[in-house]
């Protein structure tokens, strides 16, 4: 029996919310981190090297977040694992713009990386495959990249105006006067917007279970020609040709976001 598809105006909501969690991916990305770089090694007297080895490590190790994410979006679907997983990423970032101590600090980085960079990422992916057919899966994923990219843009501008534009806060506490950097007051304002406004919106906008729009040719193929297991995938060699491409890349691009304002200062 053919399932019923989504109208044209749900479509494009799931296109933008999907391409809206994707943006919420920011304070996980190196180029989030990007912006606060400076800010952070001086406010925490983190060492260049070491702070580069934090996000080494937190970067590998939060890639794992990535392995359950999968069970999760097909057990309790996207609407809860999204909102569970922009709720656990909004507390990691308001966590990291308090944090006093390096230890600290990486944990934060750590679950931050985990929880933006990895896991969203999948499922911010996953809500378009579970709720188009293979039909218009080409033209979604299409649309959904170019708003991403516009989506990503205003993020960056927002960030660097708020960056330019605050000024350090001065709190009260016990007759002394504790003052705020500028980079944990807008890295602060990135978790409540994670948790007042990206969990509530996937609430409100993604249905409870997935609808899978599938036609009826595509509902009748053998299971075998619909996936592969893990196993089987990293013994195929375009696994490795793409797993590989795309870590030299990332290696090159992490390094030069991460560190890009030392970088452009020092070329003048």
């Amino acid at each position: 029996m053919m399932q019923a598809t989504l109208s044209a105006s749900r479509r494009a909501t799931y296109i933008t919310v999907a391409a809206l969690c994707m943006v919420a991916t920011f304070p996980g990305r190196t180029h989030g981190l990007g912006f606060i770089t400076e800010s952070v090694l001086q406010d925490l007297s983190i060492d260049r090297t070491l702070y580069s080895y934090y996000n080494l490590v937190a970067t590998l190790a939060g890639a794992l977040f990535c392995i359950p994410i999968g069970a999760w979006l097909d057990r309790i679907g996207c609407r809860k694992t999204l909102s569970i997983v922009l709720a656990l990423l909004g507390v990691s970032v308001l966590a990291m713009s308090a944090v006093q101590s390096k230890a600290l600090f990486f944990v934060c980085l750590l679950l931050t990386r985990g929880f933006g960079q990895s896991a969203l990422s999948v499922a911010s992916i996953t809500l378009i495959s579970k709720y188009f057919p293979k039909s218009k899966l080409g033209p979604a994923m299409g649309i959904y990249s170019v708003l991403t990219s516009a989506f990503f843009v205003g993020a960056f501008g927002g960030m660097g105006a708020a960056l330019e534009h605050l000024q350090p806060c001065t709190l009260m506490w016990r007759s002394d006067e504790i003052i705020v950097p500028v980079w944990r007051m807008a890295w602060g304002g990135i978790g409540v917007i994670l948790l007042a406004f990206f969990v509530p919106l996937v609430l409100l906008c993604v249905r409870r279970r997935h609808v899978l729009p599938v036609a009826e040719a595509e509902q009748a193929r053998p299971l075998e020609e619909a996936g592969v297991s893990f196993a089987q995938a990293i013994r195929t060699p375009v696994f490795w040709i793409f797993g590989l491409s795309i870590a030299f890349y990332g290696m090159v691009s992490s390094g030069i976001a991460l560190h890009n304002e030392d970088i452009l200062l020092e070329r003048g």
